[in-house]
């Protein structure tokens, strides 16, 4: 017997037929109803933030994310600010995916590792002692005395080892680790042992946000601390640096030219370096296709940050401010040199206090050898400068997360006076 036209079916056709159809249905109901619910369970945990498929040029490249930093919720009380990284780049019409970060940045989530500001939650002598015995990462905020501090750190402790290409590279006995850039970061993460990485007592650069989080606090504490400057006087000082050394990553200079640019227009594009800095994750870094491109990691995470809705952003820098006493172990003011040095004394228990010599490093010196007459008339009106600068309110919403984290900065200085002032 076979089965022909539905209307025309025998009985036990037509049911067998039926059947078939009313399983196919069930099947894509239940199908539907599983897409659906789990889609409404994606929307209740977080709320996407999206932005339009445009995004800003600059120079034949151009950015466009989807989703970016997600809102802060409120939950139990607590302020949680989702820090979801979930890039496209578009480079001469080639797409690539540039990073996934998806984490929640928690008070029960802070550095797993980071002593906290040694000044302000000192409670016992043997707290002391962790400071000393563990590993020290001072974050290089470039343009602000860190260079000097490497110098100093050289002295008193020896030849630093360097990884990766920027140095030559160099492995040895030393408790010193110089100069971390993104290479060399990748290097220690991936390469060194864990013994070895261990060995290091002191380490220094500008990528080394994070580090504390790479080792075992159950083997060796780690502590982060950090020489700061004004930040429009480090961003005009970055200026004539570049116009100098166009070279250097810190100068991004096949973004903008020192060179061929004004002081204003300079100021600008350097803006929230520190915020990037402080935000920073190597994985934003660990891409052979952006090397390629010659954009610094800094400004690669910093293109990506001002994708975000600034809501997002403001959050994120909020979760920094909050932050800033339990990250860094002490903090130290390049307008406050000497003092500051004092304070890096104290808490690490090496003698700071012998690099007295403030240099910035050298940009007056080499200025003093450059036949750039202009550019040396432009120094003597510095003070002009800085105050047409701080006037200017472009150059104020530019460097806005700059100036906050500054502010705060300093505050935490003050109040590690008083209490060095009383020991």
């Amino acid at each position: 017997m076979s089965c022909g036209s539905l209307t025309f079916l025998p009985p036990v056709c037509r049911r067998h037929r039926l059947f078939v159809i009313a399983a196919t249905l069930t099947i894509l109901l239940m199908t539907i109803v599983y897409f659906r619910s789990d889609k409404q369970e994606q929307q209740e945990e977080t709320r996407e933030v999206t932005r339009p498929v445009s995004g800003p040029r600059m120079r034949g490249h151009m950015v466009t994310p989807v989703p970016l930093f997600q809102a802060s919720v409120a939950r139990n009380g607590q302020k949680k600010v989702r820090h979801h990284v979930q890039a496209i780049a578009v480079f001469g019409g080639a797409t690539l995916q540039l990073s996934v970060l998806d984490s929640f940045i928690t008070d029960s989530r802070k550095c797993g590792n980071c002593l906290p500001n040694y000044f302000m939650k000192k409670s016992h002598p043997s707290y002391q002692s962790k400071y000393r015995s563990g590993t020290a990462v001072l974050v290089h905020h470039q343009k602000s005395g860190g260079t000097t501090l490497r110098k100093c750190l050289k002295d008193l402790l020896g030849t630093p080892d360097h990884l990766g290409t920027r140095e030559g590279g160099h492995i040895s006995d030393s408790n010193f680790l110089g100069s971390l850039h993104t290479d060399s970061r990748l290097l220690w993460m991936h390469v060194l042992s864990e013994k070895k990485r261990l060995s290091y007592r002191f380490i220094e650069g500008p990528n080394v946000m994070g580090m504390c989080d790479d080792i075992d606090a159950n083997k060796q504490p780690c502590s982060y601390y950090i020489m700061l400057r004004d930040p429009i006087n480090r961003a005009v000082s970055t200026y004539f640096y570049c116009k100098l050394e166009p070279e250097d990553q810190l100068c991004a200079s096949n973004q903008v030219d020192a060179r061929k640019v004004d002081i204003k227009q300079w100021v600008i594009h350097q803006r929230s370096f520190l915020f990037a800095q402080l935000t920073f994750d190597i994985r934003y870094c660990n891409m052979s296709r952006l090397e390629q491109q010659q954009l610094p990691c800094w400004y690669r995470e910093r293109m990506m940050m001002e994708e975000s809705l600034e809501t997002d952003v403001n959050s994120l820098l909020e979760f920094v401010l909050d932050d800033l006493a339990d990250r860094f172990a002490v903090i130290g003011m390049l307008d406050w040199f000497a003092e500051s040095l004092a304070m890096f004394e104290e808490v690490y228990g090496i003698k700071f206090t012998q690099c007295t010599e403030k240099k910035e490093n050298s940009v007056q010196e080499k200025l003093s050898h450059s036949s750039d007459t202009e550019l040396k008339q432009q120094v003597r009106k510095m003070d002009a400068l800085l105050l047409s600068l701080r006037n200017d309110s472009d150059v104020q919403q530019a460097m806005r997360y700059d100036i906050a984290i500054y502010k705060k900065a300093v505050e935490i200085f003050f109040r590690q006076r008083q209490v060095m002032t009383r020991m």
